[in-house]
């Protein structure tokens, strides 16, 4: 077995020193350790690099993560698409994640870490303005403000994005000297090696021209690989291959070969991060041309990166825009921030994108760094709000009520045409004025219980209130007042509807019942009194013809004062002017009440009607009472056939007693069910001829219920006949 083969690349420097030269120890000591702490200096600087350059390389992602939470939040609050949201959370657990690499960089330089949290700070103004955001509303009813309120919100958020822009780059500038305070320059470094390489040849030679040639082959040139490799690594080429062996020189070698690694790396993650954003991500020289772009070229505008690649960026800009985006990069590069640009870029296929462009110079570099975001589905977003909102604006301004916006105190904030149609004013006469000028409420009241009042009479329900004109004049108006909130303020929408007309509508009906009271129902009874004078002979014999007319104009008149008794009666119900007594009444009296006075109608039809043999009692007007089952027996017995059977039932359900009438007649149609219990209508209307009645007696059982505080109705279906009921509240 051969012995291993010597290798001086194996041996230590401090062992080939004592092995070789014993005498010149001291020197090769004080050269050794002199090298060795250049080398330990350069590992340093070589590690400080890397911490530098991961440092510039984390808070790059935090300033995209930033950018990209203001646009995805910016582009939810204007479409509430949920994407957005799941977005924007992702971008903001990893701009909490590069924040806390970024703390664990930093937190052995105080300095540094302080700068840190204050760019927190600004980040945490920013998430707070990005939550309003989350919860804003845009359109809301009639406040045209709104839509500007985000918008300022928006101009904030731009503002707080810049103050973290000047707040990163300080950051960034801190760490840069940082780095060069305590970084020698490379060249320096490599003075300083080469000055205690030929310090320590020039003493080998004294030592011996046969040392010189050892040490020449195993240490300098080995240290000149690691200087070249050290001038590679500062340039971004490749390094040369790794030195064999084991002693220092291999091993610092091996290092610059492990940080160019890390920083080869860190480089492909960084393109890794601008090759897949959304964005197109681009750096442009002072000419205004292309100088990298990444690959979301291709999916927002068409271009290949390549195909961009030394073009100006006036070429794909539109002609319209081209003058403001070459404003805006002066601006950039004459002020030295950064900037927001709107415009648009003429695609590969001729069709043009709206883009947002975040614009940055670079005065060292001479290189303006740009993040393009498209915003065409913003701005389509923005034009379908602004035309649902002139669509809104439009039926404001249409319908014929007046709108009225107030604070909660009541200063008018916004009004309608119809408003200023209505009380007398022009264009904006009552922005900032308070409702109290146009209702006459209180007017010793003061502001405060003016408003009260308005609350108490018309919030959340409708009252009759009497409004004043500018000039002076009053009128009526129905009130309704509903309270809302607005971005977190209280506000107040007035409807007001002048019911002048109506009210003159109510007099002339008030004038024509009168005349039907005194004008038509006096005489048509004299007329009664007459024709029966005539009937008993008073005036002489009446043939058998004369009686029958005699008879049938009796009928006719009889008719006539039952229909305008209706109608009186109907009248008084409406008007509220109906008397009550409310009393505990047997239900069992007042059905036999009932049949016994259309008992007449029900034999002469040859109908059975059927009753309950017990019923509870009721609290309740009885005399009312009998008139709903005699108008709702009338009925059943005109539409039932020929010996058929009416059914009276009772029943107790929970705080009500229900009185159910069901006949065997014709039914009907589910349309009519809830119509027929208006005035003057009727099933079919032939029934007028053929049944008699003019539809009002289904009416006034309606109203006799409702003062009861009760409710009525019919179950019915065609052919099968009808079951009217009506419910009145148990005794308490």
């Amino acid at each position: 077995m051969n012995p291993p083969k010597f290798d001086p690349n194996n041996l230590k420097i401090a062992h080939k020193g004592f092995v070789l030269a014993s005498i010149p120890l001291l020197l090769g000591l004080v050269f050794l350790g002199c090298l060795m702490y250049l080398l330990n200096q350069a590992e340093q600087d070589a590690q400080r690099e890397v911490r530098s350059q991961t440092i510039n390389y984390e808070s790059n992602l935090l300033t995209q993560d930033i950018i990209e939470s203001v646009s995805v939040m910016s582009t939810y609050a204007l479409t509430k698409q949920v994407v957005y949201l799941e977005r924007y959370d992702e971008t903001q657990r990893k701009a909490n994640q590069s924040h806390q690499t970024l703390l664990e960089l930093v937190r052995s330089n105080p300095e540094q870490t302080a700068m840190l949290e204050h760019m927190r700070g600004v980040q945490k103004r920013l998430n707070a303005m990005l939550e309003q955001l989350r919860d804003s509303r845009l359109g809301s009813f009639g406040d045209m403000n709104d839509f500007a309120n985000v918008l300022g919100v928006r101009q904030q958020l731009q503002g707080l994005v810049q103050e973290y822009f000047r707040e990163n780059g300080a950051f960034r500038e801190a760490e840069k000297a940082e780095l060069t305070k305590r970084s020698l320059n490379p060249a320096q470094s490599r003075l300083r090696v080469k000055q205690f390489v030929w310090l320590g040849i020039l003493a080998t030679v004294l030592i011996g021209a046969s040392l010189v040639y050892f040490f020449s082959r195993s240490i300098t040139l080995r240290i000149g690989t690691v200087m070249d490799n050290a001038l590679r690594l500062a340039s971004k080429k490749p390094l040369n291959p790794a030195l064999e062996g084991t002693d220092e020189i291999a091993h610092l070698d091996a290092i610059f070969h492990t940080v160019a690694g890390v920083l080869d790396e860190a480089a492909l993650r960084e393109r890794a991060v601008v090759d897949n954003a959304v964005d197109v991500i681009c750096s442009i020289d002072s000419g205004n041309r292309f100088m990298q772009v990444s690959p979301a070229c291709k999916t927002v505008w068409g271009y290949a990166p390549e195909e961009l690649l030394g073009r100006r960026v006036m070429d794909i800009v539109s002609s319209d825009d081209a003058d403001k985006t070459l404003a805006a990069l002066s601006h950039v590069s004459e002020s030295h921030s950064s900037t927001l640009c709107e415009n648009r870029v003429r695609k590969i296929d001729n069709t043009l994108v709206d883009m947002l462009w975040s614009m940055y110079w670079s005065a060292e570099q001479k290189t303006y760094f740009c993040v393009a975001h498209d915003i065409t589905e913003r701005k389509a977003a923005e034009d379908r709000v602004k035309e649902s909102e002139a669509t809104v604006k439009l039926i404001i301004e249409s319908l014929p009520v007046a709108l009225i916006i107030s604070d909660s105190q009541g200063i008018v904030e916004t009004n309608n045409m119809r408003t200023q149609q209505m009380f007398g004013y022009r264009g904006n006469e009552l922005s900032g004025k308070h409702l109290r000028l146009l209702l006459d409420v209180g007017m010793d009241q003061s502001d405060a219980e003016f408003i009260q009042t308005i609350r108490e009479k018309s919030l959340g329900q409708v009252s009759e209130l009497d409004a004043l004109r500018k000039d002076g004049s009053h009128f009526p108006v129905e009130l309704s007042v509903t309270a809302f909130d607005s971005r977190g303020t209280p506000k107040l929408l007035t409807v007001a509807l002048d019911v002048t007309e109506r009210h003159e509508i109510e007099r002339m009906k008030k004038e024509f019942v009168q005349m039907v009271s005194h004008d038509l129902r006096s005489p048509l009874t004299s007329v009664k009194g007459v024709m029966s004078l005539f009937h008993s002979g008073l005036f002489g014999a009446v043939n058998e013809q004369g009686k029958q007319m005699l008879e049938r104009s009796e009928s006719d008149v009889d008719r006539l004062v039952g229909l305008i008794d209706q109608l009186l009666d109907l009248e008084r119900m409406q008007a509220g002017k109906m008397q009550i007594d409310y009393e505990v009444t047997d239900l069992t009296s007042v059905i036999e009440r009932s049949v016994s006075a259309i008992s007449f109608l029900a034999s002469k039809n040859n109908i059975k009607i059927e009753t309950p043999t017990n019923s509870p009692e009721v609290f309740a007007d009885g005399s009312k009472l009998v008139q709903v089952i005699v108008n709702l027996l009338s009925n059943a017995i005109k539409f039932s056939p020929p010996n058929s059977t009416i059914t009276i039932t009772c029943n107790e359900i929970p705080e009500f007693v229900e009185v159910r009438i069901r006949d065997q007649g014709r039914g009907i149609p589910a349309s009519l069910k809830d119509r027929i219990f208006e005035r003057f209508e009727q099933v079919e209307s032939a029934d007028y001829k053929q049944k008699g009645g003019r539809g009002l007696g289904l009416a006034i059982c309606k109203a006799i219920i409702n003062s009861h505080h009760g409710m009525i109705g019919v179950d019915s279906e065609e052919g099968r006949g009808s079951t009217f009921w009506f419910r009145i509240p148990q005794p308490t």
